[in-house]
């Protein structure tokens, strides 16, 4: 068997070779005597060996777990060296009490990560990167019974298994056995990221790893619901059943969007606070609608004006309607806006010229959206 593709696989645990793609010589058995060959090995190795079980039994008494295992690793290390029937010997028995201690680990989440139920929350990918974001935090038990102790200047691995980007990949454990990593960037914030947590003691190029005791934090991005919300309001108040709706949620279909329209009229004076931006209000209408997003259309209506040539008034009325849209997250981010220039309505009344404004300003608008699809798309994918 060549040593230096070795991996040993015990109860759930891993001991791996750093080295052995860039520096397989140096994992190579070297001349001499084989195992079992009967002829007698220098006894310094096995000598440290058997001192190194001595210290880690010491270690685990007065309860410093890291210490000890960093001593059974070494051991591990040596009888991989040593390659004597002796040194397997001791590799073996470290290897078991690796195993024993394996078993009594356990990696907690930081408290930023327990949800109100007690069980562990995800963190929003789009919040990657900025003031207050989740970062991966864990803290390490050696649990006996019913108690536990917090395992002090352990090495923990963070690693992404779903996703990428720029994260803190090893971190030890302070006093309280707890280990924090930086998660600065994603590389792709609108898919899933899961980076895991684990321990690993690295010794003369060997890493074991304590695969059974590890911890997942994931990363979600937004749902893509978005809430069209419309609104028009004309010289009478807000109209029923806005024009502008319908046509605003099949284009924002069209970005990779599921919209779900909503009559602003009936958020009265919520929708102008929504519409503005306002963090809570976003948050309160998220809640309530299950929404990541919300496109907000307002078309406002001029009063309507009668044509007058020469003193004399004719049955021709007119309105001005100007028009904005703005793509808000959950979190109050406008992702896109835009304000459309006056459009002018007529009609043989007020009232119809009003319409006729209304009815305008949705084509102007819907033109213009369907040109900036793409621009929508990678704006909401950001």
């Amino acid at each position: 068997m060549k040593i230096g593709a070795l991996v040993v696989v015990a109860a759930c645990s891993i001991l791996v070779c750093a080295g052995c793609v860039s520096t397989p010589a140096a994992l190579e058995p070297g001349p001499g005597p084989k195992p079992g060959s009967g002829t007698v090995r220098p006894a310094s190795a096995v000598d440290e060996m058997k001192r190194l079980l001595e210290v880690a039994r010491t270690a685990q008494d007065s309860n410093h777990p890291a210490e000890a295992i960093r001593s059974y690793v070494t051991v591990l290390a040596l009888s991989r060296e040593d390659g004597s029937a002796e040194a397997a010997r001791l590799g073996s028995q470290a290897e078991a009490e690796l195993v024993r201690i394996g078993n009594r680990l356990s990696l907690e989440p930081g408290e930023g990560w327990i949800g109100p139920d007690g069980s562990q929350a995800a963190a929003a990918s789009r919040s990657v990167g900025k003031e207050g974001s989740l970062q991966p935090a864990v803290f390490l038990f050696e649990n006996f019974a019913a108690a536990k102790s917090p395992v002090a200047d352990a090495p923990i691995r963070f690693e992404f298994v779903r996703g990428g980007g720029v994260l803190t990949t090893s971190v030890s454990t302070d006093i309280y056995g707890r280990a924090n990593a930086i998660l600065s960037r994603l590389d792709s914030p609108s898919s899933e990221a899961v980076v895991r947590a684990y321990p690993a003691f690295t010794v003369r190029g060997f890493t074991y790893v304590f695969r059974n005791v590890q911890r997942d934090f994931s990363y979600l991005p937004p749902s893509n619901v978005a809430k069209v919300v419309a609104l028009e309001r004309g010289p009478e108040g807000a109209v029923q059943n806005p024009q502008v709706l319908d046509s605003v949620a099949a284009i924002l279909k069209g970005a990779g969007l599921v919209p779900s329209p909503l009559d602003g009229k009936l958020l009265g004076s919520g929708f102008d606070r929504a519409f503005g931006g306002d963090p809570a209000s976003v948050r309160a209408l998220a809640a309530s609608a299950g929404a990541s997003y919300f496109a907000f259309v307002v078309s406002e209506a001029s009063p309507a004006r009668q044509m007058e040539y020469g003193g004399k008034k004719y049955n021709i009325f007119t309105s001005d309607c100007k028009t904005t849209i703005r793509i808000i997250r959950d979190d109050g981010t406008i992702v896109f806006a835009l304000p459309l220039d006056p459009v002018r309505g007529q009609g043989g009344t007020a009232s119809a010229s009003v319409s006729d404004a209304f009815l305008k300003a949705r084509d102007a608008l819907t033109a213009e959206l369907n040109r900036r699809v793409p621009e929508i798309k990678k704006a909401v994918e950001q």
